[in-house]
């Protein structure tokens, strides 16, 4: 059953060799990111994509892929008031609210005061 996903995390970009075939691309990545041993040798493409997205790697095309090198634990149903201030003087926000309960305004106001509480 699909449900919401709340995810903050630190990646990183891995690139592919120019030698290394796709399958060989993705073994290095399960070999290096993942603590599983599996025999990859009757592998294709699509085992490979959906044992990389149980381990947190999205490879997003046959040349790179993102993995996950940390992660946040957010509950899915929390509120969530975050600002953090741009070298530009802009403010990015991630705000996740019951709006029955609570407007834009305080949403964002709660967010800016934990920014400034920094």
């Amino acid at each position: 059953m699909s449900d919401y996903e709340t995810r903050k995390a630190k990646c990183k970009e891995v690139m592919k060799h120019e030698d290394e075939s796709y399958s060989d691309f993705c073994i290095r990545l399960i070999k290096t990111y993942s603590s599983k041993k599996e025999d990859f040798s009757k592998f294709d493409e699509e085992d490979f994509r959906w044992y990389l997205y149980d381990e947190n790697i999205a490879v997003l095309n046959k040349n790179y892929a993102y993995v996950i090198i940390s992660e946040d634990n957010i509950d899915d149903y929390a509120d969530i008031f975050h600002a953090s201030k741009n070298e530009d003087g802009t403010i990015d926000f991630l705000l996740r609210y019951y709006n029955g309960g609570c407007s834009f305004d305080e949403a964002l106001t709660t967010a800016i005061d934990k920014m400034n509480k920094i």
